[in-house]
Formats: structure tokens, C-alpha cells, sequence
């Protein structure tokens, strides 16, 4: 029903914008509007996650210098105990993107079964249902193929920069460059995945990325 409901919005968009390629950019922007209460949600858990691991830090780097093995395990369970914090509290952050992914997923599964972008093009995109292909390259990658697809390159460099530019007040200078490689990682992984997906799926989670680049920008203003 998710995959549904966003066919119907792309073909409502498409009205109201004559090209897919843009109306693709304006689902990305309309999805991020619409999911606002959803993304605050997330943000929450996070924020409650940073805040809880910011406190525990300190002490968890003491117990892990001195101590090893069972006795390191107990004072750990021992210090979540005293803090009243459950050894999953982590799993909470995860909890709020469970909230977010079904709506990204319903997107990628409708635009890869969207027959209307067969064969449509956009900028330099010659068929949205493909992959972006640039142009051929003189050697052949396993798994990428010989087609250098531009679009999975930009999304994951706009990916990157909305990493570094997330700067949680909560954490520490440590755990924060922890929790930006974890990120950059994700899209190095994202990268993998994508470059061989049909441009029009990119494109959306390009445009997304775009988005959060905007946001983390604003929110530093």
C-alpha cells in the first residue's frame, strides 16, 4: 500500500510537472515533508541514544582499561544497573529508523516497477529504468560492469557531506567521529548497492541526500 500510494503521488506530480526526471525530485522533497513527524521521531531516539552513550563514556573507557574479561562484563552490567539503562538502550536509535525505512523501501520498490519511466529521459540519463551510464568505460569491473553510472558517485559524495556536517551537540569529539565514520562507511555501502540500480531509484535517494545536506546546513545556521 506504501508503493501505491507514492505511484499515485509520482503520477499527480507528473500532472502538475511534465518531466518524471523532476518529478521524481519533487516525490523526494514531498516524502521528506510528509515524514516530518516520523523523522522527529527518529531524531528523538537518536538524540536520547547520544545522550545516554555521551554519560556511559567515560566510565565504560575506565572499566575497559582496567579490567578484562568476566570482571570487565560485570562492572559494565553493574554500571548500566546504576545508570538504570538497559544493555540494548542502542537498539532504541534503530527503533526510529524502523519507523522511516518502509516509506524508502515502498520508494525504491515503486519506481523500479514504474513502467512510465521505461525508456524516459532526464538531463543525461537516457532511460530512468537503467542504470544513469555516462559513458562506457575501457575495462569491466566485477560486479560494476564497464558503464560509469555518475549518479550513485554524486549520491554518495552528497552523503558524505551530510555525514560531516551532522555534529550532535550530545556527543563528545570522539564518539562523534566515531558515529561519522559509521555513517560514511553506510554510504560507502549504499555506493555498492546502488551503482547498478535503475537511475530513477538514485536519483530519488540522491535527491534525499540532497535534502538532508540542506537540513544539516540550516540546523548549523
Amino acid at each position: 500500500w506504501i508503493s501505491l500510494g507514492l505511484f499515485h503521488l509520482l503520477a499527480m506530480i507528473q500532472v502538475a510537472i511534465p518531466s518524471w526526471g523532476l518529478a521524481i525530485l519533487a516525490l523526494s522533497l514531498a516524502v521528506n515533508i510528509l515524514m516530518t513527524p516520523l523523522s522527529r521521531i527518529a531524531d528523538r531516539f537518536q538524540q536520547q541514544v547520544n545522550e545516554t552513550e555521551a554519560r556511559l563514556a567515560p566510565e565504560l573507557l575506565r572499566i575497559k582499561k582496567e579490567y578484562r574479561g568476566g570482571e570487565q562484563s560485570e562492572r559494565i552490567l553493574a554500571l548500566y544497573k546504576a545508570e538504570k539503562v538497559h544493555p540494548l538502550y542502542s537498539l532504541k536509535s534503530m527503533m526510529g529508523v524502523a519507523v522511516v525505512i518502509p516509506v524508502f523501501i515502498g520508494a525504491f520498490d515503486m519506481l523500479a516497477e514504474n513502467i512510465h519511466l521505461l525508456n524516459t529521459s532526464f538531463l543525461w540519463i537516457s532511460d530512468l529504468s537503467r542504470p544513469d551510464h555516462l559513458f562506457s568505460m575501457p575495462f569491466r569491473l566485477p560486479f560494476f560492469g564497464a558503464e560509469f553510472n555518475l549518479l550513485p558517485f554524486l549520491m554518495t559524495g552528497l552523503s558524505i557531506i551530510a555525514s560531516a556536517l551532522h555534529k550532535p551537540l550530545a556527543l563528545n569529539a570522539e564518539l562523534r567521529r566515531k558515529q561519522v565514520m559509521n555513517m560514511v562507511l553506510l554510504a560507502l555501502l549504499f555506493f555498492a548497492l546502488f551503482y547498478t540500480f535503475p537511475a530513477g531509484m538514485v536519483l530519488y535517494w540522491t535527491t534525499n541526500n540532497l535534502i538532508s545536506v540542506v537540513k544539516s546546513l540550516w540546523a548549523r545556521r
